[in-house]
């Protein structure tokens, strides 16, 4: 037993450090790609309230799915990296916890990581002209 859990601690460790040189290296990817996701962020309800059906249509399909509209109740679903910042939020709020922007920094991060080669949001940087100037 004492084995396994040193290897899971090893492996858990040996992520964090390869997360660490990720995020500490001069990686210019995900600098770019977090200034986007700030960005688009930032500037959603501007984006979204000067644009035509069809890059509105675009921006709702990057950050929601699953919308319905039953009985004048609007449901959705939150899409990746917003779903993961907003849970941690929301978790960190519920629980009065004084880590939250620390949590809220890492869910951001983690979601940057995953957003990198994310070709939906790339077509959005060229649709709106998204700054990578915020980092």
């Amino acid at each position: 037993m004492h084995d396994e859990i040193a290897t899971e601690l090893e492996a858990r460790q040996q992520e964090l450090n390869d997360r660490l040189k990720l995020l500490t290296s001069d990686n210019k990817s995900f600098q770019v790609t977090a200034s986007y996701l700030l960005d688009l962020a930032q500037r959603s309800a501007q984006l979204f309230s000067e644009s035509d059906e069809a890059l509105q249509q675009k921006l709702l399909e990057y950050v929601l799915s699953n919308i319905e509209l039953n009985d004048k109740k609007l449901s959705y679903i939150l899409n990746e990296p917003f779903k993961t910042i907003f849970e941690t939020k929301k978790k960190s709020l519920s629980a009065h916890n004084s880590n939250i922007w620390c949590k809220i920094v890492d869910a951001f991060q983690t979601s940057v990581l995953e957003a990198v080669n994310d070709q939906k949001l790339k077509n959005l940087v060229s649709l709106f002209n998204l700054s990578a100037d915020l980092i």
